[in-house]
């Protein structure tokens, strides 16, 4: 089964409407974690025939899954798994498990994306908060500029790229992004291609992400990607904090997985200039 989503027309008032709703019960959520509190990287695919790919990699929108083994990574819940690589034009995040596709209304994948990374990642341009949703609420370990929400289906849950303008989230989201989820042996999967120029064609780039519900009496915080981000695990966050984020430059050759790239701190780009 294959499922897509592109482009523009998002309904981006409803998604803010929707995540600045308020829920008066909460709990009734359990589900197995990883019991490690340290990177733990998923056990490596073999997917399509390719055991690795350093980047660029592109991955292309349609059926099928192509994500390799240093582009797999462990989330903070066992039984999901997220996938990150790029190419010169676009980043792709992936996320694979149950009910990845088609559950209740109210779920979603949040990626939030510093793009002008500091070596003090709670500096420059962006902010710490995060978009609230229901009654959770995050703070982030850096500054971020953008964030991408895509809805698992069953409603509720639109899709959608927001920005910080400075003082709020707005709407970035005219753009030819896409959503594409389906179904393999290994579960459920839904991938995302973010073109570069949407998030203001970065070289270098902090990056985060996890699922939430938002649906009341189920709400939740869990499969955050780096694996240890998640300050106190997984579980209903009312004032949820992020400690870790993977940091890369977005060239060619890397591996994405490399733990070097842990909670890795960029150097500002200083750029050229000239002396008459």
């Amino acid at each position: 089964m294959l499922s897509e989503t592109a482009g523009a027309g998002v309904d981006s008032a409803r998604l803010l409407r929707l995540v600045g709703s308020r829920h008066e019960e909460v709990g009734g959520f359990t589900h197995l974690m990883s019991k490690a509190c340290v990177i733990m990287l998923a056990a490596p695919l073999a997917i399509g025939g390719r055991a690795e790919a350093t980047t660029f990699h592109t991955i292309p929108q349609g059926p099928g899954f192509e994500f390799v083994a240093d582009e797999t990574f462990a989330t903070s819940t066992a039984t999901r798994t997220a996938f990150c690589t790029w190419d010169a034009d676009r980043l792709f995040l992936a996320l694979q498990g149950e009910q990845v596709i088609n559950p209740p209304p109210g779920r979603r994948s949040a990626w939030y994306f510093d793009t002008d990374p500091q070596p003090n990642p709670l500096s420059g341009a962006g902010t710490s908060t995060a978009l609230p949703i229901g009654t959770q609420n995050w703070t982030l370990p850096f500054f971020a500029d953008y964030v991408f929400f895509a809805s698992f289906g069953g409603g509720g849950a639109p899709i959608a790229l927001l920005r910080w303008d400075g003082t709020a989230w707005v709407d970035a989201s005219n753009g030819p992004w896409w959503v594409t989820t389906g179904t393999l042996p290994a579960g459920h999967y839904q991938t995302i291609g973010i073109p570069r120029a949407m998030l203001g064609s970065p070289e270098r780039i902090y990056a985060l992400g996890f699922i939430v519900y938002s649906e009341t009496g189920a709400e939740v915080t869990f499969a955050s990607w780096p694996n240890d981000s998640l300050v106190g695990g997984d579980g209903y966050k009312p004032a949820g904090q992020f400690a870790h984020w993977w940091g890369y430059t977005l060239g060619s050759g890397v591996s994405p997985n490399d733990p070097a790239h842990h909670s890795h701190t960029l150097p500002v780009e200083l750029m050229g200039f000239s002396v008459e």
